[in-house]
């Protein structure tokens, strides 16, 4: 509801924000709780018009807490909108608004007339002017005089953020008024696992498991035991299932063990999924070791519910064998296990993760150019406004032999820019060596710099996205170029974030 208000004052172009207007009798100015002046507002307007009723979204929201920023005039208005500095010129300049003809005129028509006509006379005034008001006209000129007209479009602009009101803005809102903490789902789809148990943990993240403790809830009197299916101990409740039922316990001590971690007996098992599982840095181990708890937490959810309508009774042992199976099946679907290393999976499985990603940088050597280049850029911006820019990049010839690596800050404004940037630094820096005329094999992780870069090699395209440099240094350079996962990026990728804190670029020959 609150996008929608938001909306109210950035879109009123739009087909449906001049229905609305007209319907409530509003105009272009009006905020959205003129319509209340109409009777009988409906439902949705009703809905708008309790978002403004809270203290927060009411004041973030207001028309006041907008700015536009002049492009050639023609949407905002010279009177009512704020457009110099932080009030409207009808608040400014009271006694002009009062007597002015064109109180809903554009700025930009009005800057029209303002240069074609007296400054004081009849065509923008109601009645002569006295000497006070005059003094007036010539502030009000000195307002005018400060914009400059362009070809670009007028664009209103949000004070209490980034320019733009963003859902995820008002999230944050609710969320920090009840103490409340953000869940990022993002983690649940990305989780390398079949589609029913990433809308299993889903279901787990949102706490409406159908347990004993919620039927009963959810029933009434009439259901029976709540006791816990696995134990028929405390009740059946979601972190008693998962975590400190005896059964539950021994599977993740078993998990554990087998992963190497400590599992500590007095850790109080989490709410939200991403407690647990951010047990590793390295990425290829933390994408794995998601797969694991989310094997382990449908195991123990198939467990409970193979002896409730079954009558079937499961070992912590064979649970654990069945997790390693299925993780290693997901895994293996995902192209992040190996064959060649499954040889270590019972016993290793971090020693069979790391054989396996050996295995996917050797094969990534394996083609017909002479080098192989590997790129990555990092941009980002803190709460403070302060945006950190990197690059780095790693060269390796046919045998795996690091030859050039090289990293260091940027100044370019977005997360494809950098990208773009760490190319052109890499390509600049062959064009100068002993390696100027070999066929190199780019790998990025970054889709849209590898779809922009494809389209220029096959078809020329010369309306890219692509700075003017870049596409010079790729007409004259032998590249193939493709996408690679993030796992296998990791040198360049950490390169890129170091380069953004260091002083300067720096490459190395080897």
């Amino acid at each position: 509801m609150a996008k929608w208000v938001s909306r109210w004052h950035s879109e009123r172009n739009r087909g449906w924000n001049k229905w609305v207007r007209h319907k409530y009798n509003c105009s272009k100015s009006d905020s959205i709780e003129k319509c209340l002046e109409a009777g009988n507002p409906s439902v949705l307007v009703k809905d708008l018009l309790s978002v403004l009723s809270t203290e927060k979204f009411g004041s973030s929201l207001s028309k006041n807490n907008f700015r536009w920023q002049i492009g050639n005039g023609k949407d905002c208005l010279v009177w009512k909108d704020v457009w110099y500095k932080d009030r409207a010129l009808e608040e400014v300049f009271k006694k002009l608004y009062q007597l002015s003809k064109w109180k809903d005129l554009e700025l930009g028509l009005f800057i029209d007339l303002w240069d074609c006509y007296d400054h004081v006379g009849s065509v923008f005034w109601k009645r002569t002017l006295r000497s006070c008001e005059m003094a007036l006209v010539g502030e009000l000129n000195d307002c005018l005089r400060s914009v400059k007209l362009n070809a670009e479009n007028d664009k209103l602009s949000w004070l209490s953020g980034k320019g733009i009101y963003t859902v995820k803005q008002g999230v944050q809102w609710m969320l920090s008024e009840q103490n409340l903490q953000v869940v990022n789902w993002k983690y649940i789809w990305k989780i390398c696992a079949p589609p029913k148990v990433q809308i299993f943990l889903w279901k787990f993240q949102r706490e409406v498991l159908p347990t004993r403790m919620l039927l009963k809830k959810r029933i009434g009197t009439h259901f029976g035991s709540t006791s816990c299916s696995l134990c028929d101990g405390e009740e059946e409740s979601l972190i008693h299932l998962f975590w400190t039922c005896k059964i539950a316990r021994e599977v993740w001590s078993l998990i554990f063990n087998w992963w190497s971690l400590i599992l500590n007996q007095d850790f109080h098992f989490p709410r939200a999924l991403h407690e647990i599982i951010e047990r590793y840095k390295d990425a290829s181990l933390k994408k794995a070791w998601k797969s694991v708890v989310a094997a382990t937490l449908w195991s123990i959810w198939l467990m409970r519910n193979e002896k409730n309508f079954r009558g079937g009774k499961l070992s912590g042992n064979d649970v654990f064998f069945l997790i390693k199976v299925r993780v290693r099946e997901w895994l293996m679907a995902g192209n992040m296990l190996k064959k060649e290393a499954l040889v270590w999976w019972d016993l290793n499985p971090t020693g069979s993760l790391t054989r396996t990603k050996e295995l996917r940088l050797k094969e990534l050597l394996v083609h017909d150019c002479e080098l192989t280049l590997f790129i990555d850029g990092s941009w980002k911006m803190q709460k403070t406004g302060i945006v950190y820019a990197g690059v780095g990049g790693v060269i390796k010839n046919s045998n795996g032999t690091k030859i050039m690596s090289f990293n260091g800050p940027v100044l370019e404004k977005g997360a494809f820019e950098v990208e773009c940037k760490a190319l052109e630094l890499a390509l600049e820096a062959m064009k100068g060596s002993n390696w100027r005329e070999s066929k190199c094999m780019v790998l990025s992780d970054n889709a849209s710099l590898v779809e922009e870069i494809e389209k220029f090699v096959v078809f020329q395209n010369q309306h890219s996205s692509m700075n003017q440099r870049l596409r010079f240094s790729l007409a004259n350079a032998k590249i193939k170029i493709r996408k690679i996962d993030r796992v296998l990026n990791e040198e360049a990728d950490f390169l890129a974030r170091k380069g953004a804190h260091s002083r300067g670029l720096v490459f190395c020959w080897a």
